[in-house]
């Protein structure tokens, strides 16, 4: 399994005004897995579409795979001690300094219906977020922002922006934010 996190760093922030920065981590719950530079070459070789076949077939059978969701929060005061830059996407945040907060966790418990319409046509887009969530000043962030929307609807037929997010639950988010604040996030204006 792969473990995955996000290089940018984003901000949760609440009904006051308040905000933390906060980077997003995927840990598997079946461990770190991988194969050997060789073994790799010899199953693309053999069977480029290995990876996607396991997959599949192991969501078929019921093993479905899962992962957990953690969180890094932290705020302004502790970002300027560190003796590096927190919005630097080369950066990763050791952590004995902002121990990772499992907040939730996805499982792949139905393979798609429809492959075009459920995951061709889907836009990964960073500006795709949800109320409580909101974007730091990460100069990486920042230009993904300004590109990855043209790029979507140049690629994707039919995407249209700031409809929203859809598959995300508001409420997994709101209840997150309400751990770090005690209260409900507020709903960011897109406008």
């Amino acid at each position: 399994m792969i473990e995955s996190f996000g290089v940018h760093t984003f901000r949760l922030f609440n009904d006051r005004g308040q905000s933390k920065f906060v980077k997003f981590h995927w840990r598997p719950l079946l461990g770190m897995q991988s194969t050997t530079w060789e073994e790799a070459v010899k199953i693309a070789g053999a069977d480029p579409d290995f990876h996607r076949r396991n997959l599949f077939e192991a969501i078929e059978s019921g093993n479905h795979p899962q992962w957990d969701l953690g969180v890094q929060v932290f705020d302004e005061a502790l970002a300027v001690k560190l003796p590096y830059d927190v919005l630097d996407a080369t950066k990763l945040i050791p952590e004995e300094v902002v121990p990772l907060q499992v907040i939730g966790r996805m499982t792949l418990n139905r393979n798609p219906d429809n492959s075009f319409a459920e995951t061709e046509q889907v836009a990964f887009l960073p500006s795709n977020v949800v109320p409580g969530i909101d974007f730091s000043n990460d100069p990486l962030l920042q230009g993904c922002l300004f590109s990855y929307g043209a790029k979507a609807l140049l690629d994707k037929a039919g995407v249209v922006p700031d409809e929203g997010v859809t598959g995300l639950d508001t409420a997994f988010v709101k209840a997150a934010a309400r751990r770090f604040w005690a209260s409900e996030p507020q709903v960011r204006n897109p406008a």
